[in-house]
């Protein structure tokens, strides 16, 4: 009787078991494609201000984050807190609409050193992306590079605010680029 009913125990613990994974691995799965944009932008401004920084050994020298977003406006500010001298990049800001970008442009990179960074481009390939960059003498320049690129703490962090930058660009009505 004893034997019986641990049976029937653990049969009752497997199956409630095998539901709850059931149940949470496509709720886990859908969660970004149901985020709002507003939802996005919070997270995307959050995460880049924990994870949006480059060391060089013990030091930060680099440092990433997203600012100002208004709908589908915001600004990729790059900081490098470690500049002091002359023509050397201080602070650069790019104030895009991320429905110029292509979501399938959002990609992730690691160079050979081991940084890891995504890169995303505008849909139709062009420069019309506007980053002031201040230098460290105090001069200003006007580029317009056709992709930006954005350096994170880890690839994993790299992966997670790529795919939530993928979604925020869609959902800003991003086209994907031609080729």
């Amino acid at each position: 009787m004893k034997w019986v009913i641990s049976i029937l125990v653990a049969a009752v613990s497997i199956n409630v078991a095998a539901q709850v994974v059931q149940n949470r691995e496509p709720e886990q799965a859908s969660v970004p494609e149901q985020a709002s944009l507003q939802e996005t932008m919070s997270w995307m401004a959050s995460f880049s201000a924990s994870h949006g920084y480059l060391l060089g050994g013990k030091e930060t020298i680099r440092l990433n984050f997203l600012s100002g977003p208004k709908g589908c406006a915001v600004s990729f500010e790059t900081r490098y807190p470690t500049v002091t001298k002359g023509f050397q990049i201080k602070h650069a800001i790019a104030k895009i609409h991320l429905g110029d970008f292509a979501p399938n442009s959002v990609r992730e990179e690691t160079d050979k050193e081991g940084d890891h960074r995504i890169v995303f481009e505008r849909s139709d390939g062009s420069a019309k992306t506007e980053e002031i960059t201040e230098m460290a003498d105090g001069t200003k320049l006007k580029t317009y590079p056709p992709q930006l690129f954005f350096s994170f703490d880890s690839e994993e962090s790299a992966k997670r605010f790529s795919r939530a930058l993928a979604h925020a660009i869609t959902l800003c009505g991003g086209r994907p680029s031609a080729f």
